[in-house]
C-alpha cells in the first residue's frame, strides 16, 4: 500500500480459513479512503464502515451484514455504484446509497422486526440492478415499495421454497420492470405458471443436475425469465417443468424452444399451442434425469427414438405450426452448423424421420456441429 503512492486500489481478502488479523483490519480501516474496489468475504461487523471512502465505486461484503449504518462511508454521497451484501437490515436514511446503481442484499433467515427492504427505492433512487435473496414468509416487507426509479431496468429475486415467489411479484410495484427474474426451488408447491402469461415466445433448457431455466419474451420488449434450481431432488424434473407450463395460457406464444422429452409431454397432454409457427426441439438422452445431453459414439449410454414419436402428433398440438428444427447438441458450443451432410446421428435421424415424415411440414431442419 505504502508503495503504490496515492492510486487508488483494488482491495479483495478472504476467503483463506483464517480469522483476519486485528493488524490487518486496522490497516483496513486506515486505507479505506484509498479503495476504489473492496472486497471482503468474512464477517462484516469486525470492519468499521463508517469510515470516509469518496473514492469507492464497488462494495461486496458477502457474509452477514446485519444493518447497515446510516454514517456507511462516512455518511455522505459519493462514488458508489455497486453494494453486494449479505443478510441486512437497512438504516432509515444512508447518503451513501443515493449514488448505488447495482444493488445485492438478503433477507436474514431469522429475521425479525422491520428490515425496511421496502424503503430501497428511497435509498437508491438511481439503481438499475435489484438482487434480493433468499426472501422468505416470516420477511415483512421484503419487496420494495414506493415510487419506482425511471433507471431500473432489471430484477432478480430468489425465494426459499416457503414462499410464494410469484404471487408476491405479482401484488408489487415490480410488475412494470422490464426485465424480471425468478428463482425458486423446482419442488415449491406454489403455481409459477402466471409468470409466464402474456409471453410471446419461450425457450426452456436444463443444466444437468442444477436448474432449468425457462425464458419468455413478454410485449413491448420485456422479458421474464423463471430459474428452478434442485433439480437433484425429484426424480424427473421435466415433469415438473410440464406441468408449469400445462397450466399456464399459451395462446399468445407464436415462437417455442425445448428438449425433445419435454416436447413428448406437452403432446401427450394434448395441450394446445394455437400460433405456435416456430418449434425448435433439442434432443436430449432420454433418462432419468431428463438432462443429460447425449453425446453420440459414448459406449455407456444409448440413445433412444421413442420420443420422436410424439412428432408424429405436433398437428394436434401445434396447428399452426410451419417451421420445426431439430438442434443435435455439441460439446463445441460455438459453432452451429448443419448437419444435414455429415454426422453419424443427424444420417441416423434423417432417416427416423423419412419413416414418419408426415407432419403436414414442407421440411425439417436438422442443426448442430459437424
Amino acid at each position: 500500500m505504502s508503495r503504490a503512492g496515492e492510486l487508488p486500489v483494488d482491495f479483495h481478502y478472504g476467503p483463506w480459513g483464517n480469522w483476519p488479523s486485528e493488524i490487518l483490519i486496522a490497516s483496513v480501516g486506515r486505507h479505506m479512503h484509498r479503495f476504489r474496489s473492496f472486497s471482503w468475504t468474512y464477517e462484516a461487523r469486525s470492519l468499521n464502515l463508517t469510515l470516509p471512502a469518496p473514492m469507492l465505486q464497488s462494495c461486496t461484503c458477502a457474509e452477514t451484514f446485519y444493518a447497515l449504518p446510516s454514517d456507511f462511508l462516512g455518511g455522505s454521497a459519493g462514488r458508489l455504484r455497486t453494494l453486494h451484501i449479505g443478510d441486512t437490515r437497512f438504516p432509515h436514511t444512508c447518503p451513501a446509497l443515493a449514488t448505488v446503481k447495482h444493488l445485492r442484499a438478503s433477507c436474514p433467515w431469522h429475521a425479525n422486526g422491520d428490515l425496511r427492504f421496502h424503503a430501497i427505492f428511497a435509498l437508491c433512487p438511481r439503481l438499475e440492478v435489484l438482487h434480493l435473496r433468499h426472501i422468505h414468509i416470516r420477511a415483512d416487507g421484503a419487496l420494495p415499495v414506493g415510487p419506482i426509479p425511471r433507471t431500473l431496468r432489471v430484477v432478480k429475486l430468489h425465494a426459499r421454497a416457503d414462499c410464494d415467489l410469484v404471487q408476491l411479484y405479482n401484488a408489487s410495484v415490480l410488475v412494470s420492470v422490464p426485465h424480471v427474474r425468478l428463482k425458486q426451488p423446482l419442488t415449491t408447491s406454489y403455481n409459477m405458471s402466471p409468470f409466464l402469461n402474456g409471453a410471446l415466445s419461450m425457450s426452456v433448457s436444463f443444466e444437468p443436475r442444477k436448474k432449468a431455466t425457462i425464458v419468455a419474451e413478454m410485449p413491448h420488449s420485456r422479458e421474464h425469465r423463471l430459474v428452478l434450481y434442485e433439480l437433484e431432488q425429484v426424480f424427473k424434473p421435466a415433469l415438473f417443468v410440464s406441468k408449469i407450463l400445462r397450466d399456464m395460457k399459451t395462446a399468445t406464444v407464436g415462437s417455442l424452444r425445448i428438449p425433445l422429452d419435454l416436447l413428448a409431454l406437452l403432446v401427450a397432454a394434448e395441450l394446445p399451442w394455437p400460433c405456435v409457427a416456430q418449434l425448435t426441439v433439442d434432443v436430449l438422452e432420454h433418462d432419468a434425469n431428463e438432462t443429460q445431453p447425449f453425446q453420440f459414439g459414448d459406449g455407456s449410454r444409448r440413445f433412444r427414438w421413442e420420443p420422436l414419436d410424439c412428432l408424429r402428433s405436433l398437428s394436434q398440438s401445434f396447428p399452426a405450426l410451419n417451421s420445426l428444427v431439430l438442434s443435435l447438441p455439441s460439446n463445441d458450443t460455438t459453432t452451429a452448423t448443419s448437419m444435414i451432410d455429415g454426422g453419424e446421428l443427424a444420417q441416423y435421424l434423417r432417416e427416423y424421420l423419412s419413416e414418419i415424415n408426415n407432419f403436414g411440414l414442407s421440411g425439417v431442419r436438422i442443426v448442430g456441429s459437424r
